[in-house]
């Protein structure tokens, strides 16, 4: 298990502020062992974000096995 506290260090950087339901997201991520990966990307992603908004890995994909209602690209 991943100690979130220790994970979201704060030192010098900006403060990260969760809603209540992020928390809560985070918490379940925490406690459920078979979702380690997908919480260590989840804290990797928020370190980024902290660090540096315009980093590559944040930026938006496109879906390539979903189309829109009317063939839009989905991102």
């Amino acid at each position: 298990m991943i100690h979130l506290k220790k994970r979201l260090k704060t030192n010098n950087m900006p403060k990260l502020i969760l809603t209540e339901s992020a928390a809560e997201d985070l918490k379940i991520l925490d406690n459920d062992p078979s979702q380690i990966k997908v919480l260590k990307a989840v804290l990797k992603a928020l370190e980024f974000m902290k660090t540096n908004l315009r980093h590559p890995s944040l930026n938006t994909h496109e879906f390539k096995s979903l189309k829109g209602p009317n063939g839009e690209k989905v991102y």
